[in-house]
């Protein structure tokens, strides 16, 4: 029975010591910190999400009003006469409308006739003479 009581004895002085009450504070410490600790990980996480979209809509806002008088200036009076004056080539009563031609080169007539696209600076380009497909393939990899 010495025994029993030395070990009920044994064990009531170790939970009630200092020691092992501090160790097993910091053990529920520890435990109670590392789901604190990811949540306010996400926390953060999430409030830089909000930010970023903030500023998103914030842009998008910026460009909506902008397509917005972009639309209202296409529906007004101002840029529909404009229109009319370029494409149909209407006037207003007692104007005179002066077209101006602009001279045109026979190398550039040449050009603009064979070509699909006619975009600026291509016109200086040289075409290539007219090559057979093994040709192109032994120019690309070992140059000229």
């Amino acid at each position: 029975m010495n025994s029993g009581k030395n070990r009920k004895n044994l064990a009531g002085r170790l939970f009630s010591s200092r020691v092992f009450l501090t160790i097993f504070g910091l053990c529920i410490l520890t435990l109670l910190s590392f789901p604190l600790a990811k949540n306010l990980s996400q926390r953060y996480k999430i409030d830089e999400e909000v930010a970023k979209m903030r500023e998103e809509i914030s842009r998008i806002e910026k460009k909506n009003s902008g397509l917005k008088e972009l639309a209202s200036y296409f529906e007004s009076d101002q840029f529909i006469e404009g229109e009319a004056r370029l494409k149909l080539s209407l006037k207003k009563n007692g104007e005179e409308v002066v077209g101006i031609k602009n001279p045109v080169s026979e190398m550039e007539k040449e050009s603009d006739a064979g070509s699909v696209y006619n975009l600026p600076g291509l016109e200086n380009l040289q075409p290539e003479k007219l090559k057979t497909n093994p040709e192109k393939w032994i120019k690309y990899f070992f140059g000229n």
